[in-house]
């Protein structure tokens, strides 16, 4: 993988006797090349670069959720205005002990969306009967 040049900017210094309009431009360019490299260079993220949301969802299972995989939907709105392409679950603790979280395979797998913004989490698995959980998911 190619590495990010050390040079991040045009120094004014070595434009000397460039015409004022190139100084003008180099002024103008260099605090974007700047962010680009920041943004490059282990900065982008996926709240401030990417259609993306994290939402903090909690939620209790049914008591019958291990027998019959009885799910009561999760229903939120999202920060964007765009269908969403995915839902993935990033955390999951029993809300009474946020210390320990879950490091069991549960997964999200079914969702929908119901309509622009909206989105139903239609089961989670992996969960435990009448148990009280939060959740933080990234909705891209």
């Amino acid at each position: 993988m190619a590495k990010l040049p050390p040079i991040r900017l045009i120094r004014l210094e070595d434009l000397q006797g460039a015409d004022a309009s190139v100084k003008k431009l180099v002024a103008i360019l260099n605090p974007f090349v700047e962010n680009v490299y920041r943004a490059i260079n282990r900065g982008l993220t996926f709240q401030e670069n990417i259609a993306a949301s994290i939402q903090t969802l909690t939620f209790r299972t049914s008591s019958t959720y291990e027998a019959s995989d009885t799910f009561e939907p999760i229903v939120f709105e999202t920060t964007f205005n765009q269908r969403p392409a995915g839902v993935m679950l990033l955390q999951l603790f029993k809300t009474e002990s946020p210390e320990a979280v879950l490091k069991e395979a549960s997964t999200i797998t079914d969702w929908r969306e119901l309509s622009t913004g909206q989105v139903s989490i239609r089961f989670i698995s992996g969960l435990e009967d009448s148990t009280r959980y939060t959740a933080r998911v990234l909705v891209v």
